[in-house]
Order: structure tokens, then sequence, then C-alpha cells
């Protein structure tokens, strides 16, 4: 995965240039609902969004 990292990109994501979004695991009393929304791609870099899942009541 590094070697196809664009030239500039730090590999240690210390420009942002990794995001990440816990959804689940053993720190959460419950999977959080989501989806993904819309993918771009610019300047080399690709954008998701995280949506919330349908109309879940959270309680």
């Amino acid at each position: 995965m590094l070697s196809e990292l664009p030239e500039g990109a730090d590999p240690c994501g210390e420009n942002g240039e990794f995001h990440t979004f816990v959804y689940a695991g053993p720190m959460l009393a419950r999977p959080i609902p989501i989806e993904s929304g819309e993918v771009v791609r610019r300047d080399g870099f690709e954008f998701a969004d995280i949506l919330p899942a349908g109309d879940e009541d959270p309680d």
C-alpha cells in the first residue's frame, strides 16, 4: 500500500491522509449503525461520507 501513495503523501498519515471511524468493537455497547455515502476523488485522495443507517432508534 505504501508504494501506491501519491508523491508527497506522508506514509504515517501525519498530514491527514488517513482517517478512521470505529463503529463496532468490544469497547462499544453495540455497533453504531452506519451506511457508506458518496465517495469523491479529489487531488489524488478519496473521501467517503459516513451516514447514519436508516431510521433506527438509538435507544
